[in-house]
Parts: structure tokens; C-alpha cells; sequence
């Protein structure tokens, strides 16, 4: 099963009122960010994702873009339903609601080829999910990704790749390219 039909199995599931089928999606070991202030393991998924169904009975989410390559797939998707119940901080209003957003997810279970190369170098799998609710007064809130201590994410970086070697760390976007010829740096 693609990774795209896998994420199509599992909106079915939701949109059946099928909870529990919908968050086997999530693998034990998630950590989803982009929802709540903090990253979220499997219990604060399913939490907040049954506060979603209490305050949004019945929604239902569709697929409005998906793009997959390998195991990850970003789909674009709204969520319609009536706010029926508490939802994030807010009392039943019984209005129609939208809720619109983006997530990008990696499928864990399609990385058997590259497991022993995983463990072998190591390898951060990040989800990141946006949403906000399609209201007039609604926010977006920002994602705490701050630029305040450069340096000392460099020095941390830099004690790394001295103790383990340039490669320790690279960009995600060059994982698995040819960096062509190495110019080896000088010490300071």
C-alpha cells in the first residue's frame, strides 16, 4: 500500500467515525509537532484527537492535495463540521467550521530497506502539522522557532562534528546526494 492510499485508508476511517482505526496512522513511538506548544507523543495525539471528535461530532476531512515521494507524504486538507461541543478552550457555538491545514508525514513502517543504514548513521524523522480554524477571529499561532542563540547551536554543531566527524551532521536536503569533492577545513 502506497503512502498516499495509506493516508486515504486512514481519513476514510475518521470521516466513518472510526477513532481508534484512524490513530493507527500514528505509530507508538510519534511525536507530531505543530499542534499544541510542545511536541506530542501517542497519548496527546489521541487526546487531542478525541477532543476533536467531541467538539466536532461527525466532521469529516478531505484531501484537497497530496504529494508523496518515498516514505512522506504533505497533504493539504480541510476538516468541516459543526462545533457542537468544547473545542481548544471554546464553547459550543453549534456553527459550521472549517478547519484548514497542512501535514507532512513519514511513514515509518516503508523504511525497512534503510533500517540497517539508519541505525548504522542515524536518521530524525519530523512531522509538522498546521492548521487554524477558518473563523474571523480565529489565530494562527506561530511556530516557537526562534533565531536567538546562533552561536551556541553552532558551538553544540561544532563539538559534534569534532568528536564524530564531518558527517555526523548534514542538511536533510543533502541525505543521500553526492557532495562531490570535500575541501578538508583547517583547524582555527
Amino acid at each position: 500500500m502506497s503512502t498516499v492510499q495509506r493516508l486515504e485508508q486512514a481519513i476514510e476511517a475518521w470521516n466513518r467515525g472510526d477513532l481508534a482505526e484512524y490513530l493507527t496512522l500514528y505509530d507508538d513511538g510519534v511525536v507530531l509537532h505543530g499542534y499544541g506548544p510542545g511536541p506530542m507523543d501517542k497519548a496527546a495525539v489521541t487526546g487531542f484527537y478525541e477532543a476533536i471528535f467531541a467538539g466536532l461530532p461527525g466532521s469529516q476531512i478531505a484531501l484537497l492535495d497530496t504529494f508523496a515521494g518515498g516514505d512522506r507524504v504533505a497533504a493539504r486538507f480541510a476538516q468541516t463540521g459543526r462545533h457542537d461541543g468544547p473545542l481548544m478552550g471554546v464553547p459550543p457555538t453549534g456553527r459550521e467550521v472549517r478547519l484548514d491545514g497542512i501535514t507532512i508525514l513519514a511513514f515509518r513502517d516503508l523504511l525497512g530497506d534503510a533500517r540497517p543504514l539508519i541505525e548504522r548513521r542515524g536518521l530524525t524523522l519530523l512531522g509538522i502539522a498546521l492548521t487554524n480554524l477558518a473563523d474571523a477571529g480565529a489565530v494562527q499561532l506561530a511556530l516557537p522557532l526562534e533565531y536567538r542563540q546562533a552561536s551556541a547551536l553552532d558551538a553544540a554543531l561544532d563539538d559534534v562534528r569534532d568528536r564524530y566527524g564531518a558527517d555526523a551532521i548534514k542538511r536533510a536536503v543533502l541525505l543521500g546526494r553526492d557532495t562531490g569533492i570535500e575541501v578538508p577545513l583547517l583547524p582555527d
